[in-house]
């Protein structure tokens, strides 16, 4: 009777074992202030204005979620950065306030070329209607 115990306490010692060796943490693990440091060399801080509200890591630290304030204070944006197995973390942010920038500078351009195409003046197009609303974030995670 005492040896399907002493099985079964075994057993269920080594499914505790065993279940509780958790994943393997990623490179960013204990990083966050390196991540916060190259992300504030990314174009979103650097020529959007952006500032980090927030860095945070998933559990398994496999993935980085960055939170973007506008510099209006009024919209944040977010980014998932993807662990690529080589220390490395990428992902790309878009940024609606600037879709909208530029779709509202086209309208104003193309508003305005109507204007002087009714007035019969030459079409005059305006290369600052092209906002690049997307950057790619690449975060390297050097070896300790």
């Amino acid at each position: 009777m005492t040896r399907p115990i002493i099985t079964t306490l075994s057993l269920l010692a080594l499914t505790l074992f065993v279940g509780c060796v958790g994943q393997e943490k990623g490179p960013a693990y204990g990083q966050q202030q390196e991540i916060r440091r190259q992300i504030a060399d990314t174009a979103p801080v650097k020529k959007w204005g952006y500032s980090i509200a927030d860095v945070k890591l998933s559990d398994d630290a496999q993935k980085i979620l960055v939170v973007f304030a506008s510099p209006k204070g009024t919209n944040h944006t977010e980014v998932i950065l993807e662990h690529d197995g080589f220390r490395r973390y990428s992902g790309t942010v878009f940024s609606e306030e600037r879709k909208a920038a530029a779709a509202e500078a086209l309208f104003v351009e193309t508003t305005n070329n109507m204007a002087r195409a009714g007035a019969g003046l030459p079409f005059i197009p305006d290369v600052q209607t092209n906002i690049d609303d997307s950057a790619q974030i690449l975060v390297t995670i050097p070896d300790r």
